[in-house]
C-alpha cells in the first residue's frame, strides 16, 4: 500500500521526525509497526535500462581569474581529492606554483597518470541569481588526465555542496546555507584515464603487500566494468533539428557486432542531445545522434 508523505513530518529534523513517528506508533503502551512509505519516481524507464540517460554532473566555472575562459568542472563524489589536468594547469592566466608536501605521500594513482604536485587557486562561478561566487580550491595537478578539472569530495564537503534534482526544472548545486544555487548539466561519460585511490599510512609489511592488492583490485574492477566507452572518430556538425550518423571508435576486436547503450545529455542552454541504443557493425561503426534544438551542435573527435 502506498502511503503519502506526511506534511507535518517533512521539514522537521531527523531527530524530531523520529520522535514524532515513535509517538504515533505507540498504541495502548505497545509499539505498532508503521507502514512503509514509497516515494514517487521522477522518471520511469524499462527494466534493465535504469542507467540510460544518466551521466555525471558538471558546472561551468572560471579558474584562476574572473575573466578566464569558462571550462567544465566535473563533480565527482567518488574521488577523495580535487584534480586538475596538466594541460588545464598550463592554460591558467596566473599559474600558481606547484607545491610538494606531506599530503603527496598519502595518494597514488593507478594507470599511466602521475601527480606532479598541488596548487591553491580560486574558482569563480555564476550563481542562478547572477552573483559571482568565489571558491578557494586546492587541486592536485595530474599528468595524462583526460578531463580538465574534477571536483572531489574534499571540495564538496568543505563548501557543503548539495544536489537538487528536478526532472522538469533541471539540476542545481546548493552552496551550504548561503541560499545560492548553481546550474548543473549532464557531462559526457569522460574516461579519466586512471583510477584515484586513497593510500593510508601503514606498517612496512603492509606497504610491501600494497602493490599486490592494487593489482588484484584493478583486475577485479576491469572484469566488472565490462566494455569500455566508445569515442567519436572525427569532428561532426549536427544541423539543428536533425539526426546524424556519427562515426565512432573503440576496442571492437573479437566480435563483428556490438550493442552501444543509448544516452540523453542536457546542455547548458537547456537543450538535449540524444542517441538511441544501437547495434553496430565493426566494419562501419556509426550511431545516430539527434539534435532537436534550434542551433547546430559540434561533436569533437575523442568525445565519448
Amino acid at each position: 500500500m502506498d502511503i503519502p508523505l506526511r506534511k507535518d513530518v517533512i521539514g522537521a529534523t531527523s531527530q524530531d521526525g523520529a520522535e514524532s513517528l515513535q509517538k504515533e506508533s505507540r498504541v495502548g503502551g505497545l509499539t505498532a509497526e508503521l507502514p512503509t512509505v514509497y516515494p514517487a519516481k521522477a522518471r520511469s524507464v524499462p527494466d534493465g535500462l535504469a542507467s540510460v540517460g544518466v551521466a555525471s554532473l558538471h558546472i561551468m566555472a572560471r579558474l584562476g581569474s574572473p575573466t578566464a575562459e569558462p571550462v567544465k568542472h566535473r563533480l565527482d563524489s567518488g574521488a577523495d581529492i580535487t584534480l586538475i589536468s596538466l594541460d588545464q594547469y598550463e592554460t591558467l592566466p596566473e599559474k600558481p606554483p606547484l607545491r610538494q608536501g606531506l599530503r603527496m605521500k598519502l595518494y597514488h594513482l593507478t594507470g599511466d597518470a602521475t601527480i606532479l604536485g598541488y596548487i591553491k587557486t580560486t574558482m569563480y562561478v555564476a550563481s542562478d541569481c547572477g552573483r559571482t561566487l568565489g571558491f578557494e580550491v586546492e587541486a592536485y595537478v595530474v599528468k595524462n588526465m583526460r578531463v580538465p578539472i574534477l571536483l572531489g569530495e574534499d571540495f564538496q564537503v568543505t563548501y557543503e555542496l548539495g544536489i537538487l534534482r528536478d526532472a522538469e526544472a533541471g539540476t542545481r548545486v546548493t552552496v551550504g546555507k548561503t541560499g545560492y544555487t548553481i546550474l548543473a548539466s549532464s557531462s559526457t561519460s569522460d574516461d579519466l584515464g586512471f583510477e584515484c585511490r586513497y593510500a593510508h599510512m601503514a606498517q612496512s609489511f603492509v606497504r610491501r603487500k600494497a602493490p599486490q592488492r592494487v593489482k588484484a583490485k584493478t583486475r577485479a574492477r576491469l572484469k566488472r566494468a565490462g566494455p569500455p566507452p566508445v569515442r567519436a572518430e572525427e569532428d561532426t556538425i549536427i544541423p539543428a533539428g536533425a539526426a546524424w550518423m556519427v562515426k565512432i571508435g573503440g576496442p571492437f576486436s573479437g566480435r563483428s557486432d556490438w550493442l552501444v547503450e543509448g544516452l540523453v545529455l542536457s546542455q547548458e542552454d537547456g537543450s538535449i542531445m540524444a542517441a538511441p541504443t544501437t547495434w553496430i557493425k565493426t566494419t562501419d561503426p556509426r550511431i545516430p545522434i539527434a539534435n532537436p534544438s534550434g542551433s547546430p551542435w559540434i561533436i569533437k573527435a575523442g568525445d565519448i
